[in-house]
């Protein structure tokens, strides 16, 4: 793969991060300012390499280091065509007129994630300093760097450095003729030629900024303890081919949900949380599914459950459940389309999960006909059971049509 195919596949990782996965569960209660208070999402990953940006090659390992790390831009959500916007740096880079010299401002007050690599267990402040060190660890080879194209013959002195550490154990100390820290937020980068992609290159995870502390002080076990300026840090991830739990970030900056998008995204509830503060989310709890028919089989058990228990609580009778969810077997004849049960699943072979409302589109649809009926569902036997005190019944069975 040439270096401008790994461009563009690269770019699709960054591209793919920045789209929220669904929450197969998630819980929480809205405060006055829209900020979610206690909302835990659950979803599925697969296994991760480590948190070391310059290992991040494979779209799982990327997905994490986003959460934990950040670079100097990123893409805007909601805007199309892609444009990029400042993240730590604090504004657009200043561009030489012959486009070799890149001057990048950095935002002033960022600091790193509390960790005990930091005197007193506090983490400091972000510096240009730190862009130098992280870039040369892309540049040595003793990191197992998989990232380097993104620099080679593009920054002055960068290759030297790069055939230096084949050889000896260099230092980073050792000065690099295009990496300079002019001063404490003022970082400066000398091409050897014109390169228009770099900022979409510094999107990459590849380019994210590491503390020299914690890679010091963790060594090869950096990738398994990430410090970062990100939103999140890394709660749990004892049992590595289980799961992974995030946790908030007390000393991120902060930021907020974007004011403006394209056309239409308002009418999508794309907007609906304009200008409120992000994170939504308190904790991310992962677990690791790496077979795409086990990711569904455990949805559907939590969707199922989920439902029943708000069926529960709804104070159905017993005598009426039978004839509750058989309603929702029978498709109107004008509808042409299939039948989701009372707990929004659609019963026969595998696939999406629907919501409700009439306009759901499924793109395999099934034949009621082949439908086990829920109630003798073994997940809704166990979980179903309304007290026999329960109170009147809603006017209508919960059901979804979905046209072919």
């Amino acid at each position: 793969m040439n270096a401008r195919s790994r461009l563009i596949a690269l770019a699709a990782g960054v591209l793919l991060a920045a789209i929220p996965a669904r929450a197969a569960e998630p819980s929480s209660t809205r405060t006055e300012s829209g900020i979610a208070s206690g909302m835990v999402y659950f979803g599925a990953t697969d296994r991760i390499r480590g948190f070391d940006p310059v290992t991040s090659a494979d779209v799982p390992s990327a997905h994490a280091i986003y959460k934990v790390f950040e670079g100097l831009y990123e893409y805007e959500y909601l805007t199309r065509p892609y444009t990029v916007r400042p993240n730590l740096a604090a504004a657009m880079p200043e561009v030489s007129p012959d486009g070799l010299t890149y001057t990048f401002r950095l935002k002033q007050g960022v600091r790193f994630a509390d960790d005990p690599c930091f005197p007193g267990g506090k983490g400091r402040e972000l510096t240009a300093e730190d862009f130098v060190y992280s870039w040369k660890r892309v540049a040595d080879v003793k990191t197992k760097s998989n990232c380097f194209w993104i620099f080679e013959d593009r920054i002055a002195g960068i290759n030297d450095y790069h055939t230096a550490s084949m050889k000896r154990r260099v230092s980073y100390d050792e000065p690099v003729a295009g990496l300079q820290a002019v001063d404490r937020y003022t970082l400066r980068v000398q091409l050897t030629q014109p390169y228009p992609q770099l900022i979409w290159v510094l999107t990459m995870s590849y380019t994210f900024v590491v503390p020299r502390e914690a890679v010091e002080k963790y060594g090869a076990e950096f990738l398994n303890h990430p410090v970062g300026t990100g939103p999140y840090i890394v709660g749990d991830w004892r049992f590595r081919n289980y799961g992974i739990t995030y946790v908030r970030n007390p000393n991120w900056r902060g930021d907020t949900y974007p004011t403006s998008g394209e056309p239409g995204d308002k009418a999508k509830g794309l907007l609906a949380d304009a200008g409120k503060p992000i994170p939504f989310i308190d904790e991310i709890r992962q677990f690791v599914i790496s077979d795409s028919s086990t990711d569904w089989l455990i949805r559907s058990a939590r969707t199922v459950r989920h439902r029943a228990r708000q069926f529960q609580r709804s104070h159905y009778r017993a005598k009426r459940f039978d004839a509750r969810i058989t309603a929702a077997w029978h498709p109107a004849p004008e509808s042409g389309g299939v039948v989701h049960d009372l707990f929004g699943i659609q019963h026969g072979r595998p696939g999406r999960w629907h919501g409700d409302g009439p306009n759901h589109r499924h793109a395999a649809p099934q034949t009621p006909a082949s439908a086990q009926p829920l109630h003798r569902h073994p997940e809704v036997v166990r979980v179903l059971q309304p007290p026999p005190d329960a109170g009147q019944q809603p006017d209508s069975a919960r059901h979804c049509w979905s046209r072919r």
